[in-house]
């Protein structure tokens, strides 16, 4: 129904939020135990695939278990990012398709790359991830995959190509977007 999906969309909201606030932001019981999110992509179990189609709804849950993957690999669990992000990958395959959610998908899988110093794999996904963001034309997200790739650049020991990747991403990063990526 419309209220069920009105619920787990702002229970989503909620524990996204929660997992992208600074860690002393937090309660001290949120902090030792698992993050809100982690149940996230849960919800859409209960959703009546009715009105939305069940691709749709496998699009939900992977989109919420990508965020609780990008959390984990955010928090050092680089196993359990891996776990969510595979299981990510499985239902959006399944879902409808939707290039943003790839594209996103891809971001997170080339930081987790990245973390895991897999900077050949990292640096495909990350230019993915801008190919399909300047194909939809949001060049916020583009900029945000090139400050990705910068990053992987950089760990590869190629500071000229890192650095063309960051003056590429301050040119697309809107500020009002992502106050923390234009600083970055």
């Amino acid at each position: 129904t419309t209220a069920q999906l009105r619920d787990f969309l702002v229970a989503l909201n909620v524990n996204i939020f929660v997992l992208y606030r600074p860690p002393e932001a937090l309660d001290e019981d949120v902090i030792q135990g698992p993050p809100p999110a982690v149940h996230a992509h849960r919800h859409p179990g209960r959703l009546d695939p009715g009105p939305y189609g069940d691709r749709a709804v496998l699009d939900l849950r992977g989109r919420a278990l990508g965020h609780v993957g990008n959390a984990r690999r955010a928090l050092g669990d680089l196993a359990g990012a891996e776990s969510c992000l595979r299981q990510a990958r499985t239902l959006l395959d399944e879902g409808t398709g939707d290039p943003l959610d790839d594209a996103e998908l891809l971001y997170y899988e080339a930081s987790l790359l990245r973390a895991r110093r897999e900077l050949d794999l990292a640096l495909r996904k990350a230019r993915r991830s801008a190919r399909i963001y300047r194909e939809l034309g949001d060049r916020h997200l583009e900029g945000r995959s090139r400050v990705n790739e910068g990053a992987i650049q950089i760990l590869r020991g190629n500071l000229d190509q890192a650095g063309k990747c960051y003056r590429e991403a301050l040119e697309m990063v809107e500020e009002e977007r992502d106050r923390h990526l234009f600083l970055a």
